[in-house]
Parts: C-alpha cells; structure tokens; sequence
C-alpha cells in the first residue's frame, strides 16, 4: 500500500482533540437538582484531587471511528495492485491450423472442428468489457481477428473460416504476435493465453503456466502418406527418373496401391509393403515429354491430403545468350557446356540490328559496350576506352602486370547467389588491366591490389557484371577455373527457375528475370495471384495442394512460364501421434516470464480511500440514529 498525500495523516490530530472534548463533557456534566441549600453543607474535600476518567461510550467510539476513517481516507491511500479493482481479461486464442488438423478422429470431427468448439466457447465466456485477438499458428502466423465481446460476431466469423494448411508450427512467432496484439489494446488486465492444437506442449522446462494455457484436441491414430516425390532428369536417354517415398504410421505392418499419373495419365499401379513405423520406396522412369506427376495412394485414412504428392517437371528455365564479339571462340566454347542455353553470336556491328537485342536473357559484350545496357544479365568483358552513356570510360590505361594479392571483397548488391569464392584464381596472370571510372552502383568483387579485376551490380532492370581484363592476354582461358567461372557468373547474372515443390502453407520465394513486370500465379483451382516483380518475389502462403502455373510478365509479354507443385505430406504433419510441438526459437519464453504488460497491470495503484469515506458516512449514520432513538 501507498499514501499518495501523506500530510493527510494530519487529520489523525483530532483523536486526542475529541478525547479532551468528551473529557471535558464528563467533568462538566450537569444534574438537575431542586435547591443547592444541601450541596452547601458538603464539606470542601482538601487532600487529593478528584480523578476524571475518561469514559468509554460508544458515542465516543463512534466519533473517533469516524475522525480516524476521514484522516486515512485524506492520505489518498492506494494498493498496489487490483485488490478493490478488477481489470478486463485480455484472451489470446492461439489456433493451431497445420495440415495435421485436417485428421479425422476415429469417425467423428476433425482435429479443426474440436478446436474451432474449444476456441468458441472461450470467445463466447468472454465478458463485457474483455478482449480478444484470434491468431493462426502455422509456418506464417498470422492475426485473424481483434475485438471485444462486441465484436463476438466478427471473431467467430474469422474463427469460421481459417482452415488448416500448412507445414511446421512456428510457436514462437504466434507467441510474440498474440502478446503484440494484446499489448496494442491498451488494456491493462492480465493476459491470457491459449494454445489450441494436436500437439502436446513443446519440451520446455519453464512454460509460464500462468499465462499460458494448452489445450490438445487430438488421439493418437494412424495414417499412411507420401512424404516425399522427386525426379532427376536422364542425361543419356532422355526422361526423368522419378522416385517416391511412402510412410506408415501405424504399429502395424499394411499394404497399399500406389498409383502414378503423369499429365493427369494412368502410367502406373504397384502394390507396395509398408512395414509398421517404417517407409518404403518407389522407382519409375517417365518421358522428357511429362510436363507434371501425381503419385496417389489408394486408401482411406484419417488424412487425406498427404494420400497425394504432386511434382513439376518443368524446373528448369531456358536461357537465351546474345555473344556480342569478333572473337568468340573460347567463349562460345565455355557457354556451350551449359544445359539448356541457346547461344546466338553477332559480331560487335551487328548487335544493334539483332532481333535479340531486346530479348535475350543474357547479353555478353567482349571488347564491345552497347549505347544503353539491355534488361536482363549483363556480361562486359574487357570494355574498350570509349565506354558509353552508360558506363562512362573517360579515362582508360592498361596498368603493367603486378604481382599483388588478389583479394576477394564482401559482396554488396544483397539477394543475389554468389559462389565466386569457391573458384581459385590465386595462380591466373590477368595481364592488363582497364582503369574505369566506375559508376556508384558498381562494386568491386575481385581486386588485385587496388584494381578491380571484377564488378558487380545492377541499375535498373539490368544486372551487370563486369570483367576489366582481356581473355587473350589473360591467362585465364586456359585454366580449369574459366568454364567454372563462366557458370558461377552466368548463374548469377540469371534468376534460377522456380522450385518444383513448396510444402503447403509456405510462400514462394524467387527471383524473376530482371526485366519483368508482374508475376501471375494461378493455383490449381484457377485462383490467381499477382505479384510485384521485385528483386525478390514472394507470394502469400499457399494454401492448396496441387500443381501451380507460374508467368513471368513484361507487360503483356510472356518472359517466362513454368508450373511448381504443392505437397501436404510430410513427417512432420503425417505423424498423428502423441507427440510434443517441436519448437527452434524460444525467445519470447523468457518475455513471458519476464516483465510486460502483465507484471504492470499486476503492480498498477488501485485508490481505494472512498472506501474509508463510505464506512465513515455510515457511522455518522448510525450515530445520528443512536442519539435521536436511543430513549
């Protein structure tokens, strides 16, 4: 307790004040007598002096309760914390919505129907003035819904419509976003927190169990499921090796069909052993024409979307080189070892006429600069002296060989793959090198000494690398690290092809061709989404299994088209048994147990000194009563 205005206790003074006022009543009282004619005769008392006691009447009880209640209640006294105050409950409802919520229990609901019963019955206890946050748990939480119980409707409607999809639970970023979304309420009641899933708690020591509250909605039942769908093209014949794995996790050993399809085509259908807790594989070999598989299993069981894996075959993307040189022979050479490139060389007069100069995916300059960099990768091999409007070149000298270190400097240009490091250039004699005045938007990756040997950067749709020596006085073409090098630069230069699978419930994450505009994604139920084309690109999670169609647009131009699949199996949502949530990240433990908007409700002063004023009120009440019915 605290006094916020001690002086109050001041008014504590007029206890002894009304002790001397009933003292001074009692010797003073008066009797009513006939005469004084007998009071006369009483002789003078002359030794010790008449004690006056102080008597103890309950009037005098009543107005030292009363002056005592008034003084404390003066001294604003006040708790610290919600003893005579009650704050609303703050409710976080954490759902859990993997793919292993969509398992059927035995016969009767799901995993997400017993959950969304617990998560509505907690939403419809909540209080007048209580709040409420709804937030997904999945790989990507998310907040669905804030509000009070006047906004009941809305959070049930959100609690209605989430459905579970998704791979892993990422419990600490729910954990944070629920006590984010709290603490932006303004409220100061004490938070509460509920975790609704399948899983058991996460393996910790220390869950505050206070604060946080674990609600299994699950038994523990079998399930059969694809976990894994993968192929790797035949460099010889042609086609693609395909190969499955399928899960069982039951104690018991099953046998199961397992059906291929290749373009929405019957190819194959093999019985398969399944032993208990354990895997099996399977093999196939398809043709380079089969552009997407679906692997099935034929059973019924508790999940049945991890019974399907899907794959695209389509995962590699074609590149269109424009060597611009008068020269081209080693280079050529190099770039021909590449799979799935398609080279064109023009001579350095030739490339402003050339239909692929607007084009190609990647454009490679040797002693050559174009008027104005192309979109796309940007290769500049030794530029001459001229330079353009884009790269100026005022000043151009060749320096004398040196014997200087070569140092490899941090990449600058973020988001972009750089495997530069793995190649070993310590024993290559460069020869001559261009000094350039180089632009701000180019950095140096390799230098020997202070020369730059190797920039790299973009500017605008353009990304660029450039090399300031010459391959025919360099002694780099004859070295093993050349064809490497060329790879590594024309793989960075380039965006990689899309992935061919994406568990379910993530985002897809790439990067598009430089000069592309927009980037549609259309999912297997012909939903479409259309991303921005920056240099990387990420959609919203996805949420439905099945094969994706991805364009790349210039405009209204197709720059690029390929498909990706979603999958639901995996063993880490497959498995219906009886397990703890894995977690990697636990920071947010130590918050909760720590200080926050909890622990400053908890210590918040509460006034109370009208409690005082009310009891003395009701004294003087009853002490009004008292005098005047008392005979």
């Amino acid at each position: 307790m605290t006094l916020l205005a001690p002086l109050g206790l001041l008014a504590l003074l007029a206890l002894p004040i009304i002790m001397l006022l009933h003292l001074r009543r009692e010797r003073l009282r008066r009797v009513v007598i006939p005469s004084l004619l007998l009071w006369q005769q009483i002789p003078q008392i002359t030794g010790k002096r008449r004690k006056f006691l102080l008597p103890l009447s309950l009037l005098l009880l009543l107005h030292l309760a009363v002056a005592a209640l008034l003084g404390l209640a003066l001294a604003q006294p006040q708790w610290l914390g919600s003893l005579f105050a009650t704050s609303p409950t703050r409710l976080a409802i954490i759902l859990d919505t993997t793919t292993s919520m969509q398992a059927q229990e035995q016969i009767g609901p799901t995993r997400m129907d017993l959950a969304r019963a617990e998560a509505r019955e907690l939403i419809n206890a909540l209080g007048a003035s209580d709040r409420a946050v709804l937030v997904s748990l999945g790989p990507a939480p998310s907040l669905l819904a804030s509000g009070t119980a006047g906004n009941r409707a809305q959070l049930l409607l959100a609690l209605d419509r989430v459905q579970p999809s998704g791979t892993g639970a990422n419990l600490a970023d729910a954990l944070t976003l629920a006590r984010a979304a709290l603490d932006g309420q303004g409220s100061s009641g004490p938070p509460r927190i509920v975790v609704i899933s399948d899983l058991q708690p996460p393996a910790l020591a220390a869950l505050p169990a206070e604060q946080l509250e674990w609600v299994q909605v699950s038994q523990a039942v079998s399930n059969v499921a694809v976990v894994a769908l993968t192929a790797e093209p035949r460099a010889s014949t042609g086609g693609f090796d395909v190969y499955a794995r399928i899960a069982n996790y039951a104690d018991q050993p099953t046998t199961v069909s397992v059906l291929l399809f290749g373009d929405e085509q019957a190819i194959d259908n093999r019985p398969l052993q399944l032993p208990a807790n354990g895997e099996s594989e399977l093999t196939w070999t398809v043709g380079a024409d089969i552009t997407g598989l679906r692997a099935e299993v034929d059973l019924r069981d508790a999940l049945a979307t991890d019974n399907v894996a899907y794959l695209s075959l389509t995962g590699t993307r074609p590149t269109q080189i424009l060597l611009v040189s008068d020269t081209p022979a080693r280079l050529q050479r190099a770039l021909t070892v590449l799979p799935n490139v398609q080279i064109t060389v023009v001579d350095v007069g030739a490339y402003t006429s050339s239909p692929l100069a607007r084009t190609a995916d990647l454009t490679i300059f040797q002693n050559a600069m174009p008027p104005v960099l192309p979109s796309g990768g940007v290769l500049i091999i030794n530029p001459p002296p001229t330079g353009s409007a884009t790269v100026p070149v005022p000043v151009f000298d060749y320096t004398e060989p040196t014997s200087a270190q070569l140092n490899l400097l941090p990449r600058v240009p973020a988001g972009v793959a750089d495997k530069l490091d793995a190649v070993s250039l310590e024993s290559v004699e460069f020869g001559q090198l261009a000094q350039l005045d180089v632009p701000q938007w180019l950095e140096p990756r390799l230098v020997r000494g202070a020369e730059p040997i190797i920039l790299r950067g973009y500017t605008g749709t353009s990304e660029v690398a450039v090399w300031t020596f010459d391959l025919e006085r360099s002694t780099l073409p004859g070295k093993i690290a050349f064809p490497v090098l060329i790879a590594l630069t024309v793989r960075d230069l380039l965006p990689a092809a899309p992935p061919t699978a994406v568990p379910l419930g993530h985002a897809l994450e790439m990067r598009a061709a430089p000069r592309t505009t927009t980037v549609e994604l259309i999912a297997p139920d012909g939903q479409q989404q259309l991303l921005t084309a920056a240099p990387t690109v990420l959609s919203e999670p996805l949420f439905t299994a099945g094969i994706y169609t991805l364009r790349e647009l210039a405009e209204t131009e197709v720059v690029f088209e390929g498909q990706l699949a979603v999958n639901a199996g995996s063993p880490l949502e497959s498995n219906l048994a009886q397990r703890p949530m894995p977690i990697v990240e636990t920071p947010y433990l130590a918050t909760v147990q720590g200080t926050g908007a909890a622990s400053d409700a908890a210590t918040e002063p509460q006034p109370f000194w009208f409690i005082f004023v009310g009891i003395a009120l009701a004294v003087l009440l009853f002490e009004w009563l008292y005098v005047h019915f008392r005979t």
